[in-house]
């Protein structure tokens, strides 16, 4: 049986006021553009869908893809990493939304 794996880009410490902000950063610094109701449905099914599906994945990795408010790109660093349901990356302090997800490993 082959892996599905599950690669989810969050934006977990953004320092933007807000999704639509942070993608209209993106487009300036190159990235492609989106319309806002792709942001705002990406943004609110995107969790609901991480917490009700991650179990049928392996391995799930998750990234925080949040920039900063200077005129350059950043590289994704990575905040979960699950193989077989167990925890594989310990870093200091876990985003609050990742308790649901860390509660059923």
């Amino acid at each position: 049986m082959q892996d599905m794996r599950y690669i989810l880009f969050l934006l977990v410490s953004i320092q933007l006021r807000n999704p639509i902000q942070h993608v209209e950063q993106r487009v300036r610094l190159g990235s492609h553009k989106m319309t806002e109701p792709s942001i705002r449905y990406n943004y609110e099914h995107g969790f609901k869908n991480l917490y009700k599906h991650f179990h049928e994945f392996d391995p799930v990795t998750l990234y925080d893809n949040a920039i900063s408010d200077i005129a350059e790109l950043t590289i994704p660093s990575e905040i979960l990493y699950i193989v077989e349901v167990q925890l594989h990356l310990e870093i200091k302090d876990y985003p609050e939304w990742t308790s649901p997800l860390l509660a059923r490993l």
